[in-house]
C-alpha cells in the first residue's frame, strides 16, 4: 500500500478489468489500485480532468469525476464509497482479474524518462520536457566532470592541465 500526501488513505493495488464510460466514448480500462473513495484507472484516452465518468465492473456501474490524468492514466474520485478487499477478491462485483506489465506503473527510471516525452500532451508540452531533460543530462554531466577532475587533483597532488600541452 502507498500513501500520497493528498490522499485520506492507503491504495490498494489491484488489477480488474473495467469499460470506462464518458460522453459518447467507452474504453476498456484496468483499475491499477484503488482507496474506498477513488481509483486508478489506465486507459488509452484519458478523459479530461473534471469530466464525469462510469466505471462499469463486473456488470455493476461506479460512478465518479477525473481528478487528474495523465499518459495513458487518470485518477477517478467516485461518488460512493466501495469496498476494496471486497472489490478485489470478487465478492462486491463479480470481477475479472487480468495480469498487469507493471503492477507499480510509475514515471521513475529511464522508461519513465522517455515516456515523459512520448505521452499523450500537448507539442509545447513535449518541447518543455526535453528541454528539462537535456537541462538536467548537462547539469549532470558537469558535476561528474568536476567531480572526476576534483579527484584526479587530490590523487595527484596537482591540479589537472585543462588542456593538452603542445607537443615539441
Amino acid at each position: 500500500m502507498m500513501i500520497h500526501k493528498q490522499r485520506q488513505e492507503a491504495r490498494t493495488v489491484i488489477a480488474v478489468e473495467a469499460e470506462m464510460a464518458f460522453g459518447t466514448d467507452r474504453q476498456d480500462a484496468i483499475l491499477a489500485n484503488a482507496s474506498s473513495r477513488g481509483v486508478l484507472a489506465l486507459v488509452a484516452d484519458p478523459p479530461r480532468r473534471g469530466m464525469r465518468v462510469q466505471l462499469i465492473v463486473g456488470g455493476v456501474c461506479l460512478r465518479g469525476q477525473v481528478r487528474w490524468r495523465g499518459a495513458g492514466r487518470c485518477g477517478i474520485a467516485l461518488d460512493e464509497p466501495i469496498d476494496v478487499a471486497g472489490l478485489q477478491a470478487g465478492r462486491v462485483v463479480p470481477v475479472r482479474r487480468v495480469a498487469m506489465a507493471h503492477v507499480a506503473d510509475t514515471y521513475r527510471g529511464p522508461a519513465g524518462l522517455l515516456r515523459t516525452l512520448t505521452s499523450d500532451v500537448t507539442p509545447s508540452r513535449r518541447i518543455l520536457n526535453a528541454f528539462v531533460l537535456a537541462a538536467a543530462l548537462a547539469s549532470a554531466g558537469f558535476v561528474l566532470a568536476r567531480l572526476g577532475s576534483a579527484a584526479l587533483e587530490a590523487r595527484h597532488g596537482a591540479p589537472v592541465a585543462r588542456y593538452a600541452a603542445p607537443l615539441d
